[in-house]
């Protein structure tokens, strides 16, 4: 798609502004950074995940010498329900929050909270979810707490063995405060891998793996980027490369960035990946102190092609990063959050977020007509259809203001249709299976074929800067009036295929158990 001229390009969306500032609207009040040294806060993040079970995505907000908040959905306000769930606690009430992410390590069905911190004397933090209302800290227990007194960043979940038990990385930074002291270039702490036993409990094997990385990791991610039911890794690390380590049959790791183009030098910090030119690879987005990167996936090498399709920033500081379709023309656009760092005078001290709107051969910057330009101090930014009209919206973690809630108008409006899809593994539960998923099918890559045209993504746990997206896909569809395909690759080796299926729909999938079409009103039809 990208450098094609001609049909493929289209004009900047009707409609503006396409997103409106509705935090206050929704209870989003609650300042969560409360540091008087702003200018050397790297944290934090937000996560979505539907944590009671009800059907819509509730958020947790890290906070910064403040308590982190869960606020619950109920449809038209975002309740803080932080003490009652039993969140609020000696560790949490006066956090240095870095990252959060829900994820269902236990396959029970609820998600859990997982909390990495700042330089925090108990170290990480998991917050079992008991009933879908209240949580308990088992981090003792699974053997999830880290290395104490240092630096936790960006997490990332996925099943690197695929034996049905999601797995964690946890990427290590240093205390920025230290290039005064010119010590920033020394050895960093070291990354952690843990393996879960599947029993609640995790082991750490980053040593025996090949991974136990010591650059200042602010965020990992996983991805198959070559498409062999394997989860590779890929690090963004500050003041040093970006690395990917490839996943040799579940058992190890191989440090391949060196030899496919992956490897760059510059300040790192927040990664997504996407298949943003529809040729059925995953390419990658790094967001960076100076130009951003865009990693073409040709594959069997990395071509950075920021510059040529207009996706570099040289302005900004770029933090968090979201793919997302803003108006459902089939075509998936970029957001990046934007803040300043440090004491530098090379970047503007007020910066702005952009969007990156998709034309085809090239992006355009559409953040002043997405009503997306004001001035801030950015760092997490997390992405989902919080209200379920279609549209992916936006939620900023900024370091001078309560979050921002940006609700996408500009979907329904448009003549693009969409489908939004969720998956539930169930090969988690067979023993004499050889490969299993996750009940939340982590890793599993969805494809959806409308009118010639495959769009691919893949189930991601722990991405963008210190936050995570949720655990639901969100497909533009373009003019389509019907699904020709969906295909499920499941990370358990089995392929599901599905056809005919309604636009501007909710699609379940259960492994093996079927497809659903919901809407509001529950259970349409199943296939």
């Amino acid at each position: 798609m990208w450098g094609q001229a001609g049909p493929s390009a289209q004009l900047l969306p009707e409609g503006k502004p396409y997103f409106v500032d509705v935090s206050r609207e929704y209870g989003l009040t609650e300042l969560m950074v409360k540091d008087a040294d702003i200018a050397w806060v790297v944290g934090g993040g937000a996560c979505w995940g539907d944590y009671d079970g009800d059907g819509d995505l509730d958020l947790y907000v890290v906070g910064w010498r403040a308590p982190g908040r869960l606020y619950r959905n109920e449809g038209a306000i975002f309740r803080d329900v932080t003490e009652e769930s039993g969140l609020l606690t000696d560790k949490t009430r006066d956090m240095l929050g870095m990252s959060c992410t829900w994820v269902d390590y236990d396959n029970s069905g609820l998600p859990s909270l997982f909390l990495t911190l700042y330089e925090s004397p108990y170290g990480n933090i998991l917050f079992k979810n008991i009933n879908g209302r209240s949580f308990r800290d088992v981090t003792e227990f699974a053997g999830l707490a880290g290395k104490p007194g240092k630096i936790a960043a960006g997490a990332a979940w996925a099943d690197i063995n695929r034996d049905g038990c999601i797995d964690l990385y946890v990427g290590y930074y240093v205390n920025l405060r230290s290039v005064q002291s010119g010590q920033i270039f020394g050895k960093g702490d070291g990354n952690l891998l843990y393996i879960n036993n599947c029993d609640g409990t995790f082991r750490e094997v980053s040593k025996q793996y090949g991974v136990e990385d010591f650059g200042y990791t602010f965020q990992p991610l996983f991805l198959d980027y070559d498409n062999d039911g394997y989860q590779d890794l890929f690090l963004a690390n500050d003041f040093g490369l970006t690395r990917l380590y490839r996943n040799i049959g579940g058992t190890r790791f191989e440090l391949v960035s060196q030899h496919n183009g992956v490897e760059r030098a510059g300040q790192w910090m927040g990664v997504a990946a996407g298949d943003l030119d529809l040729d059925g690879l995953w390419d990658i987005i790094v967001t960076n102190y100076d130009e951003n990167l865009l990693l073409k996936n040709t594959g069997s090498y990395f071509v950075d092609v920021a510059s040529r399709v207009r996706l570099s920033d040289p302005y900004q500081v770029g933090w968090g990063v979201c793919i997302l379709d803003v108006d459902n023309d089939g075509k998936q656009d970029v957001f990046i959050a934007n803040g300043k760092i440090g004491v530098r005078t090379d970047r503007p001290t007020k910066q702005y977020n952009r969007l990156f709107y998709n034309l085809g051969p090239f992006f355009l910057d559409a953040t002043w007509p997405a009503g997306l330009a004001s001035h801030g101090n950015a760092r997490g930014l997390a992405c989902a259809d919080y209200d379920q009209d279609g549209g992916v919206d936006i939620l900023v973690y900024d370091l001078n203001r309560p979050p921002i809630l940006y609700k996408n108008q500009v979907a329904s409006k448009s003549a693009g249709t969409w489908v939004q899809v969720r998956l539930e593994g169930s090969t988690w539960l067979c023993a004499l299976c050889a490969y299993r998923s996750t009940r939340e099918a982590v890793g599993a890559v969805v494809e959806v074929e409308v009118h010639g045209r495959i769009y691919k993504q893949q189930v991601v746990k722990g991405s963008s800067y210190l936050s995570d997206n949720g655990p639901w896909l969100y497909f533009g569809l373009g003019s389509a009036g019907s699904i020709d395909r969906l295909t499920v690759f499941w990370p358990s080796g089995i392929i599901e295929e599905y056809r005919d299926l309604p636009v501007n729909s909710v699609i379940r999938v259960v492994e093996t158990g079927g497809c659903f079409v919901q809407s509001v009103g529950g259970v349409v039809h199943g296939k």
